[in-house]
């Protein structure tokens, strides 16, 4: 075998073996690629992009929710208007709290009810009953006697459509206090 065909042998060789190398190379990369292609895409699609998330409104930020509500003339159906005070004050565990107050708005669309819960343990202390729109609640016992102390609670209205099934919800934070 004289020097040339030798080397065109191992050429050759070194051809095929590349070639398999290269196809084994692509059967990783292609699937890579359409997943960084798809990836690609969903962060393009999604990048800066609202996304929706309940809202929990707190003393502090109550005024800043209800104007923003408020510049809507109406809310739209699934959504609330909340009108209400955020710290409630009882005599004691077993009387009315004199300044509770909760309103459902005339500019909602729903009929509402609220459930409170501690926020620590998650125990439900007051479930309300519906409150028609345009109507609203006042003088709010407590259906679990607490000690004296203050607490804080989530309160959550659950907006309900015509046959009573809920709709939607939104928590908002209260501080309740005990006195004595």
């Amino acid at each position: 075998m004289s020097k040339n065909k030798a080397t065109q042998k191992i050429n050759g060789r070194l051809i095929k073996e590349d070639a398999r190398n290269s196809r084994s190379h692509m059967a990783f990369l292609v699937p890579c690629i359409i997943v960084v292609a798809i990836l690609g895409i969903l962060l393009i699609t999604f990048w800066g992009k609202d996304t929706e998330a309940n809202l929990v409104v707190t003393p502090d930020n109550v005024e800043e929710m209800i104007a923003a509500l408020k510049e809507e003339d109406r809310t739209p159906i699934g959504a609330y208007e909340v009108s209400m005070n955020s710290h409630w004050t009882f005599p004691d565990g077993e009387s009315a709290s004199e300044d509770a107050y909760v309103q459902n708005s005339i500019c909602n669309n729903n009929t509402v009810y609220f459930v409170i819960k501690l926020e620590e343990t998650g125990q439900e202390i007051y479930k309300s009953p519906y409150i028609p729109v345009g109507s609203s609640l006042e003088n709010i016992t407590l259906d679990y006697e607490l000690d004296e102390g203050s607490y804080e609670t989530v309160l959550t209205y659950y907006l309900v459509d015509n046959s009573f099934k809920k709709v939607s919800e939104v928590s908002v934070g209260v501080t309740i206090t005990i006195e004595d």
